[in-house]
């Protein structure tokens, strides 16, 4: 099986505003979904057929939902973001951090008297990762109590 290609970066990101042929006007509120899909070849490899991007249309009548981002032309890129989107951002440093802290907990918890050693150098890495993170959390914060997350 070839190695399959790398995916294309997605080009919408939250708080952009779209226009679809259809739909009108919209907002995009969230994170693309990569899609992929298998092809007809006995080997079922699997390809990139894009991104499902998720937008909140400016007609009240009709309800925020996924499309095509092949469907969508960019209108603009507003500097502020939003309440939503910092929160988003937020979230996911949070959940990096949780899962950093999750893999030193784990070689912590087995590193006592360990049958391969104590494996210092790895809780060390390990630990370093986490304090990467950390410092990106902080440096978030911080910036958002100057108020420049608007």
């Amino acid at each position: 099986m070839a190695d399959p290609q790398p995916r294309k970066p997605y080009q919408f990101q939250w708080g952009d505003r779209v226009s679809h042929s259809n739909f009108g006007l919209g907002t995009v509120n969230g994170v693309p979904v990569a899609v992929d899909g298998t092809d007809a070849s006995p080997r079922f490899s699997v390809e990139d057929r894009g991104w499902r991007v998720p937008v909140e249309w400016d007609d009240p009548g009709r309800t925020p939902g996924l499309v095509s981002s092949d469907s969508i032309k960019m209108i603009e890129r507003p500097d502020a973001k939003g309440g939503a989107y910092w929160n988003n951002e937020f979230q996911t440093l949070l959940a990096q951090l949780a899962s950093a802290r999750s893999r030193t907990d784990a070689y912590l918890g087995e590193a006592f008297r360990h049958s391969r050693g104590s494996q210092v150098a790895a809780i060390r890495e390990l630990a370093e990762a986490e304090q990467q993170i950390l410092a990106k959390v902080l440096q978030f914060l911080n910036v958002d109590e100057t108020g420049r997350h608007a």
